[in-house]
């Protein structure tokens, strides 16, 4: 009556930079993101999840900005 779907995304910029306006792609910066879903007796669902980001601190705005995140659901 219990399933858990246990997620890990890793992203990391490996070489280059993206041209001005679109930077979203930095050399040497990125983020790792965990998420944890579980589901029981298919009416409720449980979600939680936590992102850091990494890098070095002159290149990135979102060092800072770890976020974490909690869900509860039920199906009737």
């Amino acid at each position: 009556p219990i399933s858990v779907n246990p997620t890990f995304v890793y992203n990391h910029g490996i070489e280059g930079y993206s041209p001005s306006p679109l930077g979203f792609w930095r050399e040497g910066v990125g983020s790792s993101s965990f998420r944890l879903d579980a589901r029981y007796l298919d009416a409720w669902q449980f979600g939680l999840a936590y992102t850091s980001y990494h890098g070095e601190q002159e290149r990135t705005r979102n060092l800072d900005r770890d976020t974490l995140a909690a869900s509860v659901s039920y199906a009737f």
